[in-house]
């Protein structure tokens, strides 16, 4: 069950009428209750992985503020191990069920070379969906408890129901303990502010995935497979990646909107993913607005205490580039992926160093040119970096990479047919609607402003003008648009 599926359409409802007809007191309970049938609806089989580490969290979190309670240098050993420990199992457990071919194709190449081969355990074990995101939920927890910033979470069903809440569960926001908990022990009442706010996140988050996301898929699939075949031009295959970017981002944070949304719905905020990345003026802005729940649980569980900052400037860099590097292996078992991720820690490293010998005075007034032209080229090279990403691995990514240089040919991109990469006129213009909305909504975001409260206070004209917009755009342009098919979000393979 998928946010864009008929599915989860009739079972929300279901959900909020229930919710907030059943006593306060009792409404974490009912939540816990569907969270789970939400996940066990797309295999029961994921419990086995689940529950065991919801059993292993729990029980760790209390054990170590028991032992950290105590002032003996021998307690806080006990605590630490016990971290440690539980930290090294959920890892571990990662790695099996997601690197294992990775890991094991990687030492193949090398002991190959000595006639060895290692071969991979047939142990029929399966990914979960979301395993990777509510793996980091629960390390965060456990180190937050371990660092004193929380106290251990006694009650049992609401700290089940922190690993398991149906709208973040697949793929995120990664919440905080001490954010989230904090609003399951208040007593949340019904407020129709809220069901709003949260109906027209989440439309805008449909909006994005079935009317722009999904529309652009078709034409960057059809260049990633085709492109040899069809004897492509260079130019279509980086036109390609910049629409990918803009469709990453249109599915990952449509699925984050909609999280955003149907948790508002039930009265509990959730951290909001995605703020106006690609308005940021360099590279390290727009890693503080783009998947912000792992670049700050990176920050905070890894880039810090390997030393962030604060060991000198070769550390620092040997530290941005390690916490990169296993980002890129976190979204995916192939060196695509660590390539990309490593890409952008030289992003950082290069623009710190120009920063610091950046002679502009800081008080100097930007001129608007100057201001686009930053973000234009902060868009660019972390477009270039997508093109990693979104090759299938990385032998075929430099092998298009080198195809593109080769055979770029400029005068295409003044000739027209770039249009003809998105099938037919009509979507065509839904397309380019859609990309100038968004980013007419993330200019709004990126002035301070929140869109969606804008919108709630516009006259009722307006408001409704709005509303059908988005219900009419998601009906003719998505759901019945050309060739529709439902279609799983990027993030769901990470």
């Amino acid at each position: 069950m998928i946010f864009n599926s008929i599915d989860f359409l009739l079972f929300f409802p279901v959900v909020v009428i229930a919710y907030y007809l059943i006593p306060v007191r009792f409404r974490y309970v009912w939540l816990l209750i569907t969270s789970y049938y939400f996940y066990i609806s797309s295999d029961i089989r994921f419990l086995l992985y689940l529950i065991p580490l919801t059993l292993l969290t729990y029980g760790v979190g209390i054990c170590v503020e028991l032992q950290r309670g105590g002032k003996t240098g021998v307690r806080n050993h006990v605590a630490y191990l016990l971290i440690a420990a539980a930290v090294f199992i959920i890892l571990t457990a990662l790695g099996i069920l997601k690197y294992a071919d990775f890991f094991i194709i990687n030492i193949n190449r090398v002991v190959s070379r000595f006639g060895v081969t290692v071969k991979k355990p047939e142990w029929g074990l399966i990914l979960p969906l979301g395993f990777s995101f509510y793996s980091l939920q629960a390390i965060g927890y456990l180190l937050d408890v371990y660092r004193k910033k929380i106290s251990a979470e006694r009650n049992f069903l609401k700290f089940v129901l922190f690993l398991s809440f149906f709208p973040i569960i697949l793929s995120g926001p990664i919440e905080r303990a001490d954010h989230f908990l904090k609003q399951i022990h208040n007593s949340i009442k019904f407020d129709v502010q809220n069901i709003r706010k949260g109906l027209v996140t989440f439309a805008w988050g449909l909006y994005l995935k079935l009317v722009v996301a999904d529309q652009l898929a078709a034409g960057v699939n059809s260049v990633i497979s085709d492109y040899r075949d069809n004897y492509m031009k260079g130019c279509e295959i980086a036109v390609a990646t910049i629409l990918f970017g803009i469709e990453i981002y249109c599915d990952f944070n449509g699925y984050s909107q909609m999280a955003r949304g149907s948790a508002r719905i039930l009265g509990i905020d959730v951290i909001n993913n995605f703020r106006a990345p690609y308005l940021a003026a360099n590279i390290k802005e727009f890693w503080r607005r783009w998947h912000v729940s792992l670049t700050s649980w990176f920050t905070d569980y890894l880039y810090i205490p390997l030393g962030g900052n604060r060991k000198g400037v070769v550390r620092q860099y040997i530290n941005i580039l390690i916490v990169f590097g296993l980002s890129g292996l976190w979204h995916g078992a192939a060196m695509n992926f660590v390539v990309w991720g490593l890409l952008n820690g030289v992003y950082l490293i290069l623009y710190d160093i120009y920063s610091k010998y950046d002679k502009k005075k800081a008080d100097k007034r930007e001129l608007f040119g100057d201001k686009v032209a930053k973000r234009i080229i902060t868009f660019l090279v972390v477009d270039f970096a997508w093109f990693f990403f979104m090759m299938p691995d990385l032998k075929e990514a430099l092998s298009a990479l080198w195809y593109a240089i080769t055979n770029f040919n400029v005068p295409w991109i003044f000739s027209g047919s770039i249009f003809s990469m998105i099938p037919g006129k009509w979507e065509l213009f839904v397309l380019l609607i859609g990309i100038l909305i968004l980013f007419f909504v993330d200019y709004v975001e990126d002035r301070g402003q929140d869109w969606v409260e804008s919108v709630l206070r516009q006259r009722l004209m307006i408001r409704w003008g709005i509303y059908l917009f988005l219900v009419f755009s998601i009906i003719l342009c998505g759901v019945y648009g050309n060739d529709y098919q439902q279609k799983a979000f990027i993030y769901f393979n990470f």
